[in-house]
């Protein structure tokens, strides 16, 4: 079992379901046809860009202390500039997205 194709995950307290995104996406559209389709899947997209937004902006907005170990001034802006590019990969500039951030 495999998250990504049928939503299941093991684990040593035994298998649970942690379906990826795709996979809950598409057990949600799941017997829905044509229009009903097409507007629940835009709501859904909607809903998974708000959350990857809110998730991008908190580790933002996170101000944590830099570990001990990163003495050196090269090691401690890496690791801030870590967080920068981790909040980035949760939320892509989108094409389109380029004009309205300026």
């Amino acid at each position: 079992m495999a998250r990504e194709v049928d939503g299941w995950e093991h684990t040593k307290n035994g298998p649970r379901w942690a379906p990826t995104t795709g996979v809950q996406v598409a057990d949600m559209l799941c017997g829905l046809y044509g229009d009903e389709y097409d507007e629940a899947k835009r709501e859904i997209d909607d809903l998974i860009r708000a959350v990857q937004r809110d998730c991008a902006e908190k580790i933002r907005q996170a101000q944590p202390e830099v570990p001990e170990e990163f003495t050196t001034p090269h090691r401690r802006y890496a690791w801030r500039q870590g967080r920068i590019y981790a909040a980035d990969l949760i939320m892509p500039i989108y094409p389109g997205d380029e004009d309205a951030t300026g």
